[in-house]
């Protein structure tokens, strides 16, 4: 990471508050916007009850791809069928005081080892949000990137990937800024002002859905106490819109194991511009991987136009990603583009179509670490 903007905030995160002081501020600073928002009257006319939500994707995939003798796509069927889905219990209530809390529960539709997507409460005021439980980082509800129109697809929504990367360290194309992923956390987002809003987050132990609140912190491998920064703005003049965001994210690294041996940041960018149902939109992210060796980061960018029109939407992304696999020794590529149609259907039924050609490369030009392929999906989503 380099630049006098990404310094400044490394000096503010450390300026007389030695490796944990920035968390211990957070976590006061949490408590506080707590203690106001509770202080006068917090009764509320009834309990909450939960409701059900959620959705489910079910498609088709017709895949052509390198499978000549050691390469990824030997011996692997050129067509399937993919699913996904989550049932979502969500339920608030309103106090006296006009704060509301909520509680958000997401099931996997499907056997996993993370049965339970995220689970948090959720306070909600006049001084923004406040979500504690497992979520993803403050950065993720700021992001701005490629437009896709077809939900799990797209240049930088890599729910369905289906292309084999064989030894790539690559596996899809994202901008995402964040270390933790759903880890439990603390999140406050700010109120919009002028078009201007804030977020940050804190994740003490790289660990969801734990019961115990206090955890090691000498763990091999584990990027923890995470802190993520995010700002957005947007605004609409006449017919034009756009909108603007940055994030950072930074994690301190227990235990060197697993491949990190320092402690792990990324930083990004991203912009939307938009008139008469087309939308442009493009991210950056840069990363570090967590490792202190020159020559070792990762980078993602991607570009897109989207356009709607009555219930249509089309949309076609390119985008790519980049490994640095060392001094001299070259990098990891993935360049990916992908064309995309979407039709609602009825309210809560869409059906979608999307056809992208995908080129892995190998810093080694090892055939079995690279793949050309085109991939045709149809499917169709379920809202409820």
């Amino acid at each position: 990471m380099s630049g006098p903007a990404y310094q400044e905030i490394e000096r503010t995160m450390s300026k007389g508050m030695g490796r944990s002081g920035l968390s211990r501020a957070l976590l006061a600073g949490t408590a506080l916007v707590g203690v106001a928002a509770f202080a006068t009257g917090a009764s509320a006319a009834e309990k909450i009850r939960l409701g059900l939500g959620g959705y489910f994707n079910a498609y088709f995939a017709y895949g052509a791809q390198s499978d000549g003798s050691g390469e990824p796509g030997a011996n692997v069927r050129e067509h399937g069928i993919g699913r996904e889905g989550e049932v979502y219990f969500t339920g608030e209530t309103t106090l006296d005081n006009g704060l509301t809390a909520s509680v958000v529960i997401q099931l996997e539709a499907e056997t996993s080892t993370d049965q339970i997507d995220e689970s948090y409460i959720a306070f909600k005021g006049g001084f923004g949000h406040l979500h504690i439980g497992s979520d993803d980082p403050a950065t993720d509800s700021f992001l701005i990137s490629a437009p896709g129109a077809v939900s799990g697809f797209g240049v930088n929504d890599p729910t369905f990937t289906n292309i084999s990367t064989g030894g790539n360290s690559i596996d899809a194309n994202v901008t995402t800024v964040g270390i933790s992923g759903d880890n439990d956390k603390v999140i406050y987002l700010s109120p919009s002002i002028s078009g201007l809003s804030v977020g940050v987050s804190y994740a003490p132990d790289a660990t969801e859905e734990s019961a115990d609140g206090l955890r090691s912190d000498n763990d091999a491998g584990d990027q923890s106490r995470e802190i993520a920064l995010a700002a957005g703005y947007s605004r609409t003049v006449g017919a034009l819109s756009f909108a603007l965001y940055a994030g950072y994210a930074k994690a301190n690294l227990e235990a060197a194991g697993g491949g990190f041996n320092d402690d792990q940041r990324q930083w990004g960018v991203g912009g939307e511009i938009g008139m008469a149902g087309v939308k442009v939109g493009a991210s950056f992210r840069e990363d570090n991987q967590g490792t202190s060796g020159a020559h070792t980061d990762r980078r993602d960018w991607n570009v897109g136009v989207g356009y709607e029109t009555g219930p249509w939407a089309f949309s076609l992304g390119y985008g790519r990603t980049e490994i640095e696999e060392g001094a001299g020794a070259g990098e990891d590529t993935l360049d990916v583009t992908e064309l995309a149609a979407n039709y609602v259907v009825a309210p809560g039924l869409a059906v979608g179509s999307t056809v992208s050609y995908w080129d892995y490369q190998d810093n080694a030009g090892t055939k079995a670490n690279e793949n050309q392929a085109t991939l045709l999906t149809f499917g169709v989503r379920v809202d409820f």
